[in-house]
């Protein structure tokens, strides 16, 4: 709601000068009640981390999985709706992935991201292996936002931490 009353303000100037006063009031009251919660995000050597937990209890594509979506910055859903027919190989050797091909995005378009050999080449050599045992029409990692979330959470705790 404060957003939306900057928003307008900013597209509105002359609102700037009292013309919002009882909103302004609303959206003090709603945030006194309501504390924004941010995410914090993942970097690198803790995704790598809980990807060798995942895998050490058999969530092996869960692991690469977390791991390509530190390394390209996906969103949870943009990488779990990921087919081989999304991913065109590239000359590099790297990987061109269509985010939201079939189902749209967050943003509403499809949209791309390129994984570059050169820069994570260990996560290309593990992708390249994932996407050749991949059968045509599947899903690249066939599990769900709620089994991916409930597997973080069982590490945490498992090893005492919050991410």
């Amino acid at each position: 709601f404060e957003y939306l009353l900057a928003s307008l303000e900013f597209f509105f100037p002359m609102l700037k000068s009292g013309g919002l006063c009882w909103s302004k009031q609303a959206a003090s009251g709603m945030s006194a009640q309501h504390r924004t919660k941010h995410t914090v995000p993942l970097t690198s050597k803790p995704a790598r981390f809980f990807a060798c937990h995942m895998s050490s209890r058999g969530h092996q594509r869960m692991g690469v999985g977390l791991v390509l979506q530190q390394a390209l910055g996906l969103r949870p859903m943009e990488l779990l709706m990921l087919t081989p027919e999304h991913v065109l190989p590239l000359e590099s050797k790297g990987f061109l992935f269509r985010l939201g091909a079939d189902v749209g995005t967050k943003v509403k378009r499809e949209q791309y991201t390129i994984l570059d050999p050169h820069e994570h080449p260990e996560i290309a050599w593990t992708f390249s292996m994932l996407l050749d045992s991949t059968p045509p029409g599947t899903k690249l990692f066939p599990f769900s936002y709620q089994q991916y979330n409930r597997m973080l959470a069982r590490i945490e705790a498992d090893l005492g931490l919050t991410v």
